[in-house]
């Protein structure tokens, strides 16, 4: 199986991974392979291109992530080894660092240029979810499963302040533009119970600075799936699977205008490049847009036979994509759809190309 794909900067080539172990570049024009196989010992979770499009870093159940020559598919460094499984991997903004996390608890830069350590590891007690440079690459961001979130020094890879702990594991989490506040989301069900009917979900904010929390939490009737910032960090979005997505204030963490339901948990949600619309998608089948200042829905609800598991906004945000468990990927205008794009099985995935024509 495909684990995923993605376009060069230019959209004149494709990168796919794969369960088989093999990463592969191929020319949009034809599809042909435009390298050779870049290989690993077992399935690559990701892979992604530097911003020059020049090196493929990808990232492996085999414990190690990898750099590539994006013009032959050649290594280009030595493997970057953990002890167990790398769940993620990243360039730093000017390709200088890598940043990889694993199963192992251990989050590690590395030189790009070689792929040796830059810093000592930054460890956890459990395996690291996700982990991003922030600001001015200055500064590196964990989580992991044990419920900490972690921020550290890119320099040498010490605590920059103290961590924030809760009681249960974290689902996810992410930083602000200027950095200032730590948005996580979790089951409020502390770590080692296994209790059924009694899930519910919060989103809170945190000051990064002293590991305080900012704001009242932001509670849902059941697990958070999601949260992010609007552009200008003024708003948090959240959604659940009970149903609901919530625009909340960032200044004072209530709701800001009323919630957004549909009829099954909803799987994801973004806000449009202008933060004027919100858009929902989820296991009642529909994709739906909303008015971002009172949450009341327009005129076009996006309609699948399932599930829908993903979607997004074209650049301009004059197209959406969605895919879903009935086999199908769909376009639509922001008043009528596009011709259906099928498959036979379910699609995990599509995106469009840089200038939304493919």
């Amino acid at each position: 199986a495909i684990n995923g794909a993605t376009f060069s900067k230019d959209d004149s080539l494709i990168l796919t991974w794969s369960e088989d172990s093999t990463a592969q570049l191929w020319h949009a024009k034809d599809g042909s392979p435009a390298s050779q196989p870049m290989t690993h010992r077992d399935a690559i979770n990701g892979a992604t291109f530097s911003k020059d499009d020049s090196l493929i870093l990808t990232w492996s159940e085999d414990s190690t992530a990898q750099l590539w020559h994006a013009k032959d598919g050649s290594p280009a460094s030595q493997p970057m080894t953990h002890r167990d499984a790398i769940n993620g991997a990243t360039f730093s903004k000017d390709d200088s660092l890598i940043l990889t996390w694993s199963k192992d608890g251990k989050a590690q830069l590395w030189y790009a240029k070689d792929g040796l350590p830059a810093s000592q590891p930054m460890m956890h007690m459990e395996s690291i979810s996700g982990a991003s440079f922030c600001k001015d690459d200055s500064l590196v961001f964990t989580w992991s499963k044990e419920g900490t979130v972690q921020i550290w020094n890119t320099k040498n890879g010490l605590p920059a302040f103290r961590p924030i702990t809760l009681k249960t594991g974290i689902s996810g989490a992410i930083i602000s533009k200027d950095g200032s506040l730590i948005l996580t989301w979790y089951n409020d069900i502390p770590k080692g119970l296994n209790l059924w009917n009694t899930n519910s979900g919060t989103a809170q904010l945190w000051h990064t600075e002293d590991g305080r929390s900012a704001l009242p939490p932001m509670i849902h009737k059941d697990v958070v799936e999601g949260a992010i910032f609007s552009k200008d960090d003024s708003l948090v979005l959240t959604w659940s699977k009970d149903g609901v997505a919530q625009i909340w204030d960032a200044k004072d963490g209530l709701p800001a205008s009323p919630p957004m339901m549909h009829w099954g948990g909803i799987s994801g949600a973004t806000f449009c490049k202008d933060d004027s619309f919100v858009f929902t998608w989820g296991e009642d089948g529909t994709a739906r847009l909303w008015h971002t200042k009172d949450d009341s829905p327009t005129s076009l609800t996006m309609m699948h036979k399932y599930p829908v598991k993903g979607a997004t906004f074209s650049k301009n945000d004059s197209l959406i994509l969605t895919w879903s468990n009935d086999g199908t990927a769909q376009l639509w205008r922001t008043r009528n759809s596009l011709p259906t794009i099928t498959h036979k099985e379910v699609i995990i995935g599509a995106t469009f190309s840089k200038d939304d024509s493919l």
